[in-house]
């Protein structure tokens, strides 16, 4: 009896031990599979330094910590998990600091914006454009006598030498507009080298300014012959060819020339003031510009702010309290309603790029308190 209790005490005991065994040697892979994220990781960054992104394989090659701060790095998962978390980009002031920094804040609102651009243009004195007009008016003619006849080869030349004299106006900055003006008149411009009642005043707006004149837009032109008088023009035409020395283009403006006091190559100030429309407005003071994106900082409350990147139109203008401003228009990045830094963003930009030892010495904002063990 004595023998068979040892017998079941023994296989007790080696089920057990067996159990253990088991349990022990389960391969530590199958453990990490159970409990593993499924996210894939895209990069690697800094929590103090959002704008570093080392790949997994330079990861894994020995690249894992920061090289702004030699902080270990931690992994941004492509389900959104990680350090790509917005709390990534809140930064912390304290309210003295923020005192002291005087931070003030906009609204990002709708907008009525617009564009008021000032140059110098010149009253047209363009007799080789007057030639042109000439030639494709003859052209013209010749065209429409030849396409009766019979000769197809004559016909054919006719269209080319039409084709290249309406190429040649073209490049000149006549629109088809003023194309189709010059068919139907059949006569050329005298406008173009002698006063007339209407005179053609050509402008210049450079490159970053090229997309807010519009055909149609009105200008007001003032003569420095005589300042009292505001002379009212349309943009009839714009150059298809942006000028590769000046880095502009050209305006053709037409002008009602009262009492024809406006003369062939006469300087004038151009006044011209284009309408965006109403559009969701982001305070041109709210931007700070790296060079390769546009940050904002949107206020969270309890002295928090969170970094933001945008992206926006070209410059304009609006009016707040009567006062004009400049805008930006909002493409993306901020919504209606954010209250955003417009002054003192640069000192929170700082806190964000020096991290801990800034919060706590106050950096720039001025605040002295006892230096931390560890610091970057």
């Amino acid at each position: 009896m004595k023998k068979i209790i040892l017998i079941a005490v023994f296989i007790i005991i080696a089920a057990a031990v067996s159990f253990h065994w088991e349990k022990k040697s389960k391969p530590p892979q199958e453990h990490f599979k159970s409990s593993q994220k499924k996210s894939q990781i895209l990069y690697y960054t800094c929590g103090m330094h959002p704008s570093v992104n080392i790949s997994p394989q330079s990861y894994n090659k020995g690249n894992k910590s920061c090289p702004i701060c030699h902080m270990d790095l931690v992994p941004v998962y492509k389900d959104g998990a990680g350090a790509s978390d917005d709390a990534a980009n809140v930064i912390s002031i304290s309210p003295k600091a923020l005192a002291l920094a005087g931070i003030e804040t906009s609204k990002v609102r709708v907008l009525p914006l617009f564009k008021e651009i000032r140059t110098v243009g010149v009253i047209a004195y363009d007799p080789g454009l007057r030639t042109a007009q000439e030639e494709y008016i003859q052209a013209l003619r010749t065209y429409k006598k030849i396409s009766q006849s019979q000769f197809e080869d004559a016909k054919r030349r006719a269209k080319d030498i039409l084709d290249a004299s309406r190429t040649k106006l073209r490049l000149l900055g006549e629109s088809e507009e003023l194309i189709k003006e010059l068919e139907a008149s059949a006569k050329p411009d005298d406008s173009l080298i002698l006063p007339a009642d209407f005179m053609w005043v050509y402008a210049e707006v450079y490159e970053h300014e090229m997309f807010w004149p519009q055909i149609g837009d009105s200008v007001d032109i003032i003569s420095l012959a005589d300042t009292s008088v505001t002379f009212e023009g349309k943009i009839k035409a714009i150059d298809p060819v942006l000028n590769e020395k000046t880095r502009t283009l050209r305006l053709k403006i037409k002008v009602a020339n009262k009492g024809r006091i406006l003369k062939p190559n006469m300087y004038v100030d151009v006044y011209l003031k284009s309408e965006l429309g109403s559009v969701l407005s982001l305070p041109k003071e709210a931007i700070l510009d790296t060079g390769k994106r546009k940050i904002i900082y949107v206020e969270q409350g309890e002295g928090k702010f969170m970094l933001k990147e945008v992206t926006v139109g070209p410059l304009a203008q609006g009016i707040i309290k009567r006062e004009k401003k400049y805008f930006y228009p909002l493409i993306e990045g901020a919504q209606e309603g954010d209250y955003v830094v417009s002054k003192g963003n640069f000192l929170i930009d700082s806190q964000s790029q020096l991290g801990a030892a800034s919060s706590i010495y106050g950096g720039a904002l001025g605040e002295k308190e006892t230096a931390p063990a560890h610091q970057h």
